[in-house]
């Protein structure tokens, strides 16, 4: 009988190379700290945010105050 590769096809549900993945994945890394251009890149992302979100609360709430003032008008 002849024994199919461990690489062929899609027969084979347990590829060598998936196993050596699987225990690179189960050792457990060290959190690396982030360089000072990386906590400063995300803290301006932060505040990005934060201003955008304002903006949009203010875009809403004068979108309320126009249609008042036009309802007033009428």
């Amino acid at each position: 009988m002849v024994r199919p590769s461990p690489y062929s096809g899609w027969g084979n549900q347990n590829p060598r190379w998936n196993q050596n993945s699987a225990q690179g994945a189960q050792q457990a890394q060290q959190p690396r700290k982030p360089s000072p251009l990386e906590e400063a890149f995300n803290q301006f992302v932060k505040i990005i945010q934060t201003n955008f979100e304002n903006m949009q609360t203010t875009a809403v709430n004068q979108g309320a105050s126009i249609k008042n003032l036009e309802t007033r008008i009428r």
